[in-house]
């Protein structure tokens, strides 16, 4: 039996980080207190690449990030979670 390996969908934490407002407008994300609340799986995305500028505090849940995502996220005081 032959797997088809799926192409993975990847978006940058700056772009991520940029849109987090609106995702908690859509309810497709929450707010903690100063933290925003992201599953990556709910918006159809699978790696965070480290890309762009992050202005504020995220938890992240993806498949996976690149080493420098995990560097911007951690610096503002967010988690990365690897699902």
């Amino acid at each position: 039996m032959n797997q088809t390996s799926q192409r993975e969908k990847a978006l940058s934490v700056g772009v991520l980080d940029q849109m987090a407002g609106t995702l908690v407008d859509e309810g497709k994300a929450s707010r903690e207190g100063d933290v925003i609340v992201i599953n990556a799986e709910q918006i159809g995305i699978d790696k965070i690449l480290g890309s762009g500028k992050v202005t504020q505090k995220m938890n992240i849940s993806a498949r996976s990030f690149s080493e420098q995502a995990k560097v911007k996220i951690e610096a503002l005081g967010g988690q990365v979670l690897v699902i």
